[in-house]
């Protein structure tokens, strides 16, 4: 019974220095994105009126999230809104979240408000695509 103690006092310590360790990953391994397996994604560009004319302009990234049973427009936009400056952290603030049905998955549209946010939520995107793959 002593032996038991003795161990587990001795092992206690080395146990509570491995969790934060191992809650950081669970963190990083929970964003939103890596949970429903975004497989592809490209940028987001939306057309800018001005004046006479328009033209096209950078103005986020989407990823493409396959469809699953259960899984819908409506509750993909809440968990994306929820989650992505919780767990996903894609260091651009006030993204905007669309997600449209794109028949064997869904579109999600991440928004910034300029151009130099859209690029960054770009390449931010494609790291978590590209780290899904590894």
């Amino acid at each position: 019974m002593n032996i038991q103690k003795l161990s587990l006092s001795a092992l206690l310590p080395v146990l509570l220095g491995i969790a934060p360790a191992v809650q950081a990953g669970a963190a990083a391994d929970s964003c939103v994105f890596t949970q429903y397996g975004a497989t592809s994604v490209a940028p987001y560009r939306a057309d800018e009126n001005f004046g006479y004319g328009s033209y096209t302009q950078l103005r986020g990234a989407q990823l493409f999230v396959p469809a699953r049973e259960g899984l819908t427009e409506q509750w993909l936009t809440l968990q994306v809104q929820r989650n992505l400056n919780a767990t996903c952290q894609p260091g651009v603030s006030d993204v905007r979240v669309q997600v449209v049905s794109a028949g064997n998955g869904f579109w999600v549209q991440l928004i910034a408000s300029n151009q130099s946010k859209a690029s960054a939520l770009l390449r931010w995107a494609e790291g978590v695509v590209r780290g899904a793959k590894l």
